[in-house]
């Protein structure tokens, strides 16, 4: 393109360059490294978030048993805050593959668990047991549903580590 000068403002990784007299913009060799270390932190960044939230959670629980509608017991709280302290480890010092790994077995526990419960419970609130000491109901499955998504969003655009 001899003689214009042609910028694309969409495109803001592009490098102007001289070259035999003409300016022209050339594709920034650092621009695919750079989605990549974007996606690997994707895992480790939901870790850490659902990871505080979990232990929050947990702790409140044993506070607010009815927290937003969840039928948190002992047990369920105890659950949270160890989930949540696992969650932390692979956020904070974890590596991005083991985050990876972690959103993404997460992620798949807590789908089935919230599909398992809403399909298999019982009644108006969908009461599912999980042995004696869990009592899941309806919006306790509604938020592990949206945990196994976020989770499954974490791991699949986690990267490669």
């Amino acid at each position: 393109m001899a003689g214009h000068l042609l910028y694309n403002p969409r495109v803001s990784r592009d490098i102007l360059t001289f070259i035999g007299g003409y300016f022209e913009f050339r594709k920034a060799a650092s621009r695919q490294r750079f989605s990549q270390e974007e996606t690997k932190v994707m895992a480790k960044t939901v870790c850490k978030i659902l990871g505080i939230v979990f232990v929050l959670v947990g702790i409140c629980g044993f506070i607010m048993p009815n927290l937003m509608g969840a039928h948190l017991t002992p047990a369920h709280n105890l659950v949270h805050i160890v989930s949540g302290a696992i969650a932390l480890y692979f956020g904070f010092a974890g590596s991005y593959g083991a985050a990876r790994g972690f959103c993404l077995i997460f992620g798949l526990v807590y789908l089935l668990l919230g599909a398992v419960g809403w399909f298999m419970g019982t009644g108006p609130d969908h009461m599912f047991n999980v042995g004696s000491l869990l009592m899941l109901g309806k919006v306790d499955h509604i938020i592990h549903l949206l945990l196994g998504i976020v989770f499954l969003i974490g791991g699949a655009l986690g990267g490669e580590g």
